[in-house]
């Protein structure tokens, strides 16, 4: 469960495609986790960069349910952990009535969106809005936009996700690796 929470807070992905992931949605040599888009909320295939602390946070987690289907096995090998699982883990930690493990999103959103970097004087948002949009798995509502903006900022991603873990690392005065 630690480890669970881990990913999903260094993937900012939702519970329930942490908790429902698959070890064959996973591709740890070339860094990216491909949520089916039947288990997303868009119903669209979601590809997600990998950072280095994600990679090494699957890696222990292989170590303890390699042999299930599932990255978070429940009781029975044959499911996922339970609905509950995550949150009331984060409930032992101290944060009950205080945040959800959905929160996590929106605490990663504000700081990605906040985001500043001088270039020469003037500040620069490091991350598009699209990026951050994307890295969260929302879809565009202007569906204007929507149908003529298909891309999906993979490489800027790759980058975000990377600053994300790290940025995790520095302010925690942590490693996130497990």
């Amino acid at each position: 469960t630690r480890l669970g929470l881990h990913l999903l807070i260094l993937t900012l992905a939702r519970t329930s495609e942490v908790r429902e992931a698959k070890w064959s949605e996973f591709d740890r040599e070339e860094g990216v986790w491909i949520v089916p888009a039947q288990r997303m909320k868009n119903r669209r295939e979601h590809r997600v960069p990998l950072s280095q602390q994600a990679l090494a946070t699957l890696e222990e987690l292989h170590k303890v349910t390699g042999h299930s289907q599932w990255l978070i096995p429940g009781r029975l090998d044959n499911k996922p952990a339970s609905q509950t699982t995550m949150i009331f883990a984060v409930y032992r930690m101290g944060f009950h009535k205080r945040t959800t493990v959905h929160g996590f999103r929106a605490l990663a959103s504000t700081i990605l969106n906040e985001a500043i970097i001088e270039v020469g004087g003037i500040k620069h948002r490091m991350w598009s809005v699209d990026a951050v949009e994307r890295a969260l798995a929302h879809t565009e509502h202007n569906k204007v936009k929507a149908a003529y903006d298909r891309g999906d900022r993979f490489e800027e991603r790759t980058r975000l996700m990377q600053w994300w873990a790290d940025h995790l690392d520095t302010v925690t005065g942590a490693n996130l690796l497990p």
